[in-house]
């Protein structure tokens, strides 16, 4: 008991020391890339506003923001229409209907990809708002580390005394204690990666290398497959700690504990798999 209890303590202390941070101090390539900032948006007229407006207030130079109105029914398509009469850099795309054998955010993400005109790949989820410095510390990062995939842990907005209890203990003491973070960094066969589907960036000619979203298209836990076929491709994955950058809201403790820190493991323990594929 106290042996175990002191290998989750160590593994959290190399984790704490070595996570990656983005740093508002980052550099700027010389010539900086285009970098395609990806929305895939369903029924998100509370949060779709916001989202783009914090990207538009980015200090990267360049950069496009695509959004994907995934057949809604609210007023979302609307509101991106009038923001995108504004400024520019924004477009918004109509999604088709879901095809055989798709899940829908995947789908989503396919088409925002083919419709995407940057160096890097940038898939953020609609409910998420970016500080300024988002876009340019992360690639900063991402180019440093010569990293084919970059995701990390965005900081997370909650309500309600449940949310406050449980999420702190179930995303960031248990995840940062449990999962070996400081070894997928250098890890050299595929494994238990960890990414968070909120945030993906990818550099482009690696995202299309592996197959793109079409290689998880029937994936609901897409972010961790992308991590493990990364990996197996021979790319290079690093999770970072994203809360000094993004924030997001936490829909539900359980749904993300669910798909994400127990389907790092999918491939070894035997979960039943009504429970592994339930669609969340």
């Amino acid at each position: 008991m106290l042996a175990g209890i002191a290998v989750f303590f160590i593994n959290l202390i190399l984790n704490l020391a070595t996570l990656k941070r983005p740093s508002r101090r980052a550099g700027l390539p010389a010539d900086p890339p285009l970098v395609s900032v990806l929305i895939p948006a369903r029924n998100e007229e509370e949060n779709i506003q916001n989202c783009l407006a914090s990207i538009l207030r980015q200090d990267y130079p360049n950069f496009e923001a695509i959004v994907l109105d995934d057949n809604s029914s609210d007023r979302t398509a609307e509101i991106v229409s009038r923001i995108a009469e504004k400024d520019g850099r924004v477009r918004l795309i109509r999604g088709r209907l879901l095809p055989d054998g798709w899940a829908g955010k995947c789908f989503a993400c396919h088409q925002l990809s083919q419709n995407a005109h940057g160096n890097w790949l940038l898939f953020v989820d609609a409910d998420t708002v970016s500080r300024p410095h988002m876009i340019r510390s992360t690639l900063w990062l991402a180019v440093s580390n010569n990293a084919a995939m970059l995701s990390g842990f965005p900081r997370q907005r909650v309500s309600g005394i449940t949310q406050k209890m449980v999420i702190p203990i179930l995303f960031y003491f248990l995840v940062m204690s449990w999962f070996p973070l400081w070894l997928f960094h250098s890890w050299k066969r595929p494994g238990p990666t960890l990414a968070i589907g909120q945030f993906l960036l990818f550099k482009r000619e690696d995202y299309l290398r592996i197959g793109g979203h079409e290689l998880v298209k029937s994936r609901i836990m897409e972010d961790v497959w992308f991590g493990i076929e990364m990996h197996r491709h021979g790319g290079r994955l690093l999770s970072v700690d994203l809360s000094g950058a993004l924030t997001t809201k936490m829909y539900s403790a359980w749904a993300r504990w669910r798909k994400d820190a127990l389907s790092g493991f999918t491939r070894w323990l035997p979960f039943p798999r009504w429970f592994l594929s339930a669609r969340l």
